[in-house]
């Protein structure tokens, strides 16, 4: 299961790319163009997440109320995800702060989804990107 979980979860912005027209205003087409989109699903779950699990699993020591994650696991993550982002996006014309708002989102909310986080990661960051440049 988890290896299909991690194929599904690669593939899932680029599901959504082909549904966005059909739901998302066209105006948010920039979010779709560029090098950085089809790559979400390997950011959120093969990078952040794995250097999340593995960083706190080996270093982390304090747990998040409730949880079985760790608070440095979750910052491994959102710095991975965020030097990812810079690598992959730094030739492109995309403002910075929705993408680092949209990190946080996703890490934060790594920690507290139960189950299967491979499926709702590329999800949350994907909804949280398009929700911020809305403003």
């Amino acid at each position: 299961m988890a290896h299909f979980s991690l194929i599904v979860a690669c593939m899932v912005p680029i599901w959504l790319k082909v549904a966005a027209p059909h739901f998302v205003d066209a105006s948010f087409a920039s979010l779709y163009e560029g090098t950085l989109f089809p790559f979400l699903g390997v950011l959120t779950v093969g990078i952040s997440d794995s250097s999340a699990a593995m960083v706190g699993s080996t270093w982390g020591k304090r747990k998040w109320p409730g949880q079985s994650k760790t608070f440095f696991g979750s910052i491994a993550g959102f710095v991975s995800l965020c030097v990812s982002l810079v690598v992959l996006s730094k030739h492109e014309e995309r403002p910075w702060g929705p993408l680092l708002v949209a990190s946080l989102i996703t890490s934060l909310s790594e920690v507290f989804v139960t189950g299967n986080d491979n499926f709702t990661l590329p999800v949350v960051f994907v909804y949280s990107m398009v929700v911020l440049q809305q403003r």
